[in-house]
């Protein structure tokens, strides 16, 4: 039942001030989730030494991990005039996941010379074997060399730029630069790399400086991805206290973020009386929580001295319907047949645990509706116990109904994956005689019949090929052999087919496939050919005797030394020849009267 959805969504909570010089605003924005595969693509070349010795595009790039919404995958490749080194795709919903990026983006050094292109062809390539709904390259690069100075190959670089850019389109890939330091005027790839974001549906943003690079990246990711989200927004001198409950129980992760636009001067987090470690840098800060308890989290925090403090509270459920039926039946009163009354139970539950999301205390503050559809399409209504997950009802359709369910807490609306559930028909047969049943069984016993002696058929003509035949001496040979050959230990090659005339053999029961094959010219190359003989056989068939050390594959089976073969009109096998594996392949068909017979000498002919 039952695919599992995830949201990354913010609740409105209930904030509580303890100092009273604060002003609190409020903002919500309706969104609806979505995958999403992202590639920070991060130059590292000797000149960011000088244009970054802040190092505020590590930030950045933490950032893009951080942030990055629930259901989605962060890759970081670093660049200077080569890819020197590169994460997979990595699944930033698990603590392991961000940490290992984290630590990666820690160690990058910066050295070499510069060619933004091979770093953003190599971003491409790995989100063109994407299957996200949302697939982005965000470059953060020092511009100062126009993204290229590796020598006197940059026409090159600049028509990979075009390749790029075409690729990109092709597979909905949005590609972001984020460029500070203004470009070398005669710089032939600057302009081609300026053009990429337009090109591509992305955003071009250039800076003096790379001070402004986290604020860049909160804006890509709160425009561009699906988030429902609540802000706090604090002004005033002082340190200012505040509490953070979590609406349910059922949160799958918590995220408390001080905003990169306005990061405050100060900031802790307390959970449940002990201090919670998180992210803190010049930039932004960032506390995580997986499964946090409803008790929620403590902040202190202290805002900048020219703007307010933004705090983000970003929670990850991971939910699910589940459903169950009771099926009965029933008399009415004055009534001989009985009635079907199904009883349908939805309950909205948390995936890993289990438990619903509408327990007390804080369900009256839930709005929850369910819509059951059965195969005809028409929704049913339910009964009048005011209970919003039972649902009674006299079905008449049966088989798979589908589910679906909303739940309203404030603002937010949650919309788990529908699921089907199973309505069987439990009324009793009151028909005493039952045509369609006779008549359907009557039908399956003919076909019980046919399926057998199909079998019996099948089983008789597999046993003639087990070697079961013997050669009669009532016939002569009929028909002629479409004969492939094809060569290995000589080179590979094939010798030109021909056919040869079995029906043109005369009084002869029996002839060598070395016979055959020398009227072809390729007996050379099949040792053992003259211990494979070819006789008469009962029907217009041909026996084959395999006493040489070769295999023959036929009907799907293969056969060794000292088997025997019979072999009808319009049936193939293969003859393999010794670890070289040349190969024949035999086709037996009808002859036409009209063609000439092949002069073979067969007088050396005996079967072993």
């Amino acid at each position: 039942m039952n695919s599992v959805k995830k949201w990354t969504c913010v609740i409105l909570v209930a904030v509580q001030f303890i100092l009273s010089s604060s002003t609190i605003c409020y903002a919500e924005t309706d969104a609806t989730p979505s995958s999403a595969d992202i590639v920070l693509l991060a130059d590292i070349s000797g000149s960011v030494v000088d244009n970054d010795s802040p190092q505020y595009m590590k930030d950045a790039l933490m950032l893009g991990v951080d942030l990055a919404p629930e259901n989605s995958r962060v890759a970081v490749v670093a660049v200077n005039y080569q890819v020197v080194s590169e994460t997979q795709l990595t699944d930033v919903s698990a603590k392991d996941g961000r940490t290992a990026l984290k630590e990666y983006i820690n160690q990058l050094g910066y050295h070499g010379s510069t060619d933004f292109a091979v770093g953003l062809d190599r971003a491409v390539e790995i989100l063109e074997e994407s299957e996200a709904q949302h697939k982005r390259v965000i470059v953060f690069g020092d511009f100062s060399e126009g993204g290229y100075n590796a020598g006197t190959r940059e026409s090159e670089s600049a028509a990979m730029l075009d390749s790029i850019a075409g690729r990109a389109k092709e597979n909905g890939i949005t590609i972001d630069m984020l460029l500070w330091k203004d470009a070398p005027a005669a710089s032939i790839t600057a302009p081609k790399l300026t053009a990429l974001p337009e090109a591509t549906g992305g955003q071009l943003y250039e800076y003096t400086s790379s001070g402004r690079l986290s604020m860049t990246v909160e804006d890509i990711y709160f425009q561009n991805f699906s988030y429902l989200h609540s802000m706090v927004s604090i002004r005033g001198d002082g340190s200012h206290t505040m509490s953070l409950p979590m609406p349910t129980d059922q949160v799958k992760r918590a995220r408390i973020y001080a905003s990169a636009q306005s990061p405050a001067n100060a900031f802790s987090a307390s959970y449940a009386g002990s201090d919670l470690d998180g992210e803190h840098n010049r930039s932004y800060s960032m506390v995580d929580l997986e499964r946090p308890s409803r008790e929620g989290i403590n902040l202190t925090l202290m805002p900048g001295q020219d703007s307010a403090a933004s705090i983000y509270l970003l929670l990850d459920y991971d939910i699910k319907i589940a459903a169950s039926a009771t099926n009965e039946l029933e008399t009415k009163d004055g009534e001989k047949e009985q009635t079907q009354v199904s009883t349908v139970q939805v309950q909205i539950v948390d995936s890993q645990t289990g438990k619903p999301l509408l327990t007390a205390p804080y369900a009256d503050n839930v709005t929850y509706s369910v819509k059951i559809t059965p195969p005809g399409g028409s929704a049913i209504s339910g009964d009048d116990s005011g209970d919003p997950t039972m649902y009674t009802f006299t079905p008449e359709e049966f088989g798979a109904y589908q589910i679906e369910a909303e739940l309203k807490v404030g603002d937010m609306t949650l919309t788990p994956a529908p699921t089907t559930i199973n309505i069987p028909d439990i009324r009793p047969v009151t028909s005493p005689t039952n045509w369609p049943l006779i008549v359907a069984l009557c039908i399956g016993s003919l076909l019980v019949i046919a399926a057998l002696f199909i079998t019996f058929r099948h089983k008789k003509r597999e046993s003639e090929f087990q070697g079961a035949v013997e050669m009669s001496s009532d016939y002569h040979f009929h028909g002629k052999l479409y004969v492939c050959a094809v060569i290995v230990d000589g080179g590979n090659k094939e010798i030109a087919p021909y056919n040869f005339l079995l029906g043109q053999l005369g009084d002869e029961k029996r002839i060598t496939l070395k016979q055959i094959l020398e009227s072809g010219n390729a007996s050379h190359h099949f040792p053992g050919a003259e211990d494979i003989f070819f006789l008469v056989g009962p029907e217009e068939s041909v026996i084959i005797r395999n006493n040489a050390n070769i295999t023959i594959r036929a009907l799907g089976r293969d056969y060794g030394s000292n088997s025997k073969i019979q072999l009808f009109y319009d049936q193939k096998i293969y003859l393999i020849f010794g670890s070289d594996e040349n190969e024949l392949e035999l086709y037996y068909r009808r002859a036409k009267e009209d063609m000439r017979p092949i002069n073979v000498n067969i007088t050396a002919s005996r079967a072993h």
